[in-house]
C-alpha cells in the first residue's frame, strides 16, 4: 500500500507486505518501505535567455 505523510512536504512511499513459509513450518512476515530517490523526477530543461 501506499504511505503518504500529513504534514509537508508529503512524502510518498510504497510498503510491500510478504509472507512466505520458514523451513520450520511457520511464516516470515517481510516488511519493506520503499521512498522513491529525491533525485528520481524528470531532468530539468534549462534554455538561454
Amino acid at each position: 500500500y501506499r504511505l503518504r505523510d500529513d504534514q509537508p512536504p508529503f512524502l510518498e512511499s510504497v510498503v510491500t507486505l510478504q509472507i512466505v513459509p520458514d523451513a520450520g513450518g511457520g511464516s516470515l512476515l517481510r516488511i519493506i518501505h520503499q521512498f522513491d530517490a529525491a533525485n528520481d523526477g524528470p531532468p530539468t530543461v534549462m534554455r538561454a535567455a
